[in-house]
């Protein structure tokens, strides 16, 4: 279901796709079925044909190979590296464009908490150079305004984040110090504050209900004990999870939780 409701998301916004076929060396391996799977997938989704005129790259993640060829069931794709991977995804996702000397706009895409920053806003700049220790702008969801400053500034490289002291177009960055910011708000130029789209979060689609562990086993396994514990993990993942909601019930020690993909 959340492979289905993230390609339905990508396509309503018409964004180009590249397919990747992983663990194609493993001895289960069953490629053309999964390929044929993907396109029907795609049709019940009602693409259209330019939707699914997509490449197909065949990889083995662990061993550090790629290929366009599909590969026997269980074979090793036939080029030595990842590079024709890289190229598929160089030729078909388009670079970020922007107008160079424009004011700042940065755009909140998805949250994420540290435990020594708090939370923390990870966002796309879209024009513009955002500084740390830089005064912006933060506009927020009901249209109103205020100055705030970049007390933390941190640049994507690869799978890690590390600090950075400014950051361009086409970034993707996270941004500390401002506690209550949330998705889909803009960064902007105190002198230009001109804000972006609205990104809309849907609703809950699965309910659970969460509490201390009442087993046999209760105080042997886990480190969450008592419902102190557990309500402030729920409250910590909060922070950097916006489409989670978390309602008391009628025990003090048990909370409902609700939320999409996976809880």
């Amino acid at each position: 279901p959340q492979t289905r409701f993230v390609l339905r998301k990508a396509l309503e916004k018409n964004l180009p796709v590249i397919l990747i076929i992983n663990k194609v060396d493993r001895p289960d391996a069953r490629i053309a079925a999964v390929v044929d799977e993907a396109y029907a997938l795609f049709l019940d989704l009602d693409a259209d044909e330019s939707q699914i005129d997509f490449p197909i790259v065949y990889t083995s993640a662990k061993a550090g190979r790629a290929s366009l060829k599909r590969p026997n069931d269980g074979g090793m794709p036939d080029e030595e590296n990842l590079d024709v991977l890289f190229d598929v995804i160089f030729k078909t996702i388009p670079a970020p464009k922007y107008h160079v000397g424009a004011p700042l706009q940065a755009h909140v895409t998805n949250l994420d908490s540290s435990p020594y920053l708090g939370r923390l806003a990870l966002c796309r700049v879209h024009e513009g150079e955002i500084n740390k220790g830089q005064m912006v702008t933060w506009i927020k969801t009901d249209g109103t305004q205020s100055k705030v400053k970049i007390s933390e500034l941190m640049i994507t490289e690869g799978l890690e984040r590390v600090p950075a002291t400014k950051a361009g177009p086409g970034d993707i960055i996270a941004v500390a110090g401002i506690e209550t910011i949330t998705l889909g708000e803009t960064l902007a130029d105190p002198e230009n504050p001109y804000p972006l789209p609205l990104i809309t979060v849907d609703e809950p689609s699965i309910s659970m209900t969460i509490g201390i562990n009442t087993s046999p086993l209760a105080g042997r396994v886990g480190k969450k004990l008592t419902a102190r514990l557990v309500k402030n993990r729920l409250d910590a993942e909060l922070v950097g999870n916006v489409s989670l909601r978390i309602f008391p019930t009628e025990r003090p020690d048990t909370w409902e939780v609700q939320g999409r993909g996976e809880l």
